[in-house]
């Protein structure tokens, strides 16, 4: 089974879940290596936090994911993100 975000609109915040059994899985983000920005310091890990939710969700550690999801929704939510 393959889970993928919602988030199609912007490849840095897509998150998807590869469940390769009920005891293994693998949670990435889903972008490229992106070499025109390295070494800039425009990395955006709102994916990699995505994909954590997700994990913790997984791990039935529901509390952990729903204070990271609401803290990043927080601050997508200020606009004052680059």
């Amino acid at each position: 089974y393959v889970l993928r975000s919602a988030w199609f609109w912007s490849i840095n915040l897509t998150c998807h879940a590869r469940l390769l059994s009920c005891s293994h899985a693998v949670f990435e983000p889903a972008h490229g290596s992106a070499p025109d920005i390295a070494g800039k310091g425009v990395v955006n890990p709102t994916s990699q936090l995505r994909c954590a939710v997700m994990l913790s969700n997984h791990l039935q550690e529901h509390a952990s994911a729903d204070r990271l999801e609401r803290a990043l929704d927080s601050v997508l939510a200020t606009g004052n993100v680059r």
